[in-house]
């Protein structure tokens, strides 16, 4: 007696699919893909700097080391620094209206010397900056230090126990990067912690406007400041709509 019903049901349901498999689709694409700033889980050592760009400073005679290294059974990028400071960048064009949420891992080992540390050092175990378009245009490969480019930049950071910083300061090299603390202390040193910000909210907060295009993100960890010595980490870093 269950059988006529069953086809019936049957029938329904290959009905309806195509309609699910359509909304599906929709909300998909309405939603938005995932921008994929760094892979580094599927990359290797010998495309990661087809990708990357070394940024140095030139009143700091080191710099800091970048290589891909296994951690977790996950590739990850390694930085060490030892009385240094350089970054890695690399350039981009994306719409931060439509993908205004940036999520990234990070881990460090530390330490920053603390007692050496303070505002004007400017050292950071971890730092990632997303870099925007000047009011000029779209910025091509930026290759200069922070007072070579057109734009502004939020600069997010992991700032060590002794630091006094406000949740958004301007850089003491230039107002035009605005320091955003994420993490505070050693706490969390030696596990991954997962950051998700929306850099559109961020950007309003700092500068007071909605921003242009990013062009461009690098991560960093630097010493130079302090003398000191550090070992970080940096995942996967994506943006997505939501």
């Amino acid at each position: 007696m269950w059988e006529p019903f069953s086809v019936c049901y049957l029938q329904m349901r290959l009905m309806v699919l195509p309609t699910l498999i359509l909304l599906t689709a929709v909300l998909a694409l309405a939603s938005g893909p995932t921008v994929w700033i760094a892979r580094f889980s599927e990359n290797d050592s010998e495309n990661l700097m087809e990708e990357w760009e070394t940024w140095e400073f030139s009143n700091v005679p080191r710099t800091t080391r970048y290589s891909l290294s296994e951690d977790e059974g996950i590739t990850v990028l390694k930085a060490e620094s030892s009385g240094a400071a350089s970054a890695l960048m690399k350039s981009a064009d994306i719409d931060a209206i439509r993908h205004p949420v940036l999520a990234w891992r990070w881990k460090t080992d530390g330490p920053i010397v603390e007692d050496d540390w303070n505002n004007e050092s400017d050292d950071y175990p971890l730092r990632l900056f997303v870099i925007f378009e000047g009011k000029s245009g779209l910025l091509g490969v930026i290759r200069r230090a922070v007072g070579g480019f057109n734009g502004r930049a939020l600069n997010y950071v992991w700032v060590p126990e002794t630091a006094s910083v406000p949740q958004t300061s301007a850089s003491p090299v230039t107002d035009r990067v605005q320091m955003i603390p994420i993490r505070q202390g050693s706490a969390r040193f030696g596990t991954w912690a997962s950051e998700k910000r929306n850099v559109v909210e961020d950007y309003l907060e700092a500068f007071g406007e909605e921003p242009g295009r990013i062009v461009g993100f690098a991560v960093m960890t630097d010493t130079d400041g302090t003398g000191g010595t550090c070992t970080s980490y940096f995942g996967d870093i994506g943006m997505a709509s939501q």
